[in-house]
């Protein structure tokens, strides 16, 4: 199954993924340096809220993305592998 691209924005769904990792990098460091309660407060709910949609994603789109080709045999020896990394535990 190939990864699923934005016709709207012509981009896959790891580049936005990437995107969402960049933007949440930036939240996490403006929380760090807010200097009021209240900045902090605004700071942690605008992160939130972008950490649930990036998982949820995430959840929706990669996983099965990475788990449908387990359903050949060399697929499932290499989810089988991973998920005994402990990498694949969330994605069945």
């Amino acid at each position: 199954m190939p990864i699923p691209t934005s016709k709207k924005q012509g981009r896959s769904a790891i580049d936005a993924l990437e995107a969402d990792r960049v933007r949440l990098c930036a939240l996490l460091g403006r929380l760090e340096q807010a200097s009021t309660p209240d900045r902090r407060a605004d700071f942690l709910t605008r992160t939130k809220a972008a950490i649930v949609r990036h998982a949820h994603a995430e959840k929706s789109v990669l996983h099965p993305a990475f788990r449908d080709p387990a359903r050949t045999k060399e697929g499932k020896q290499l989810f089988s592998a991973r998920r005994a990394r402990g990498t694949a535990s969330s994605m069945s």
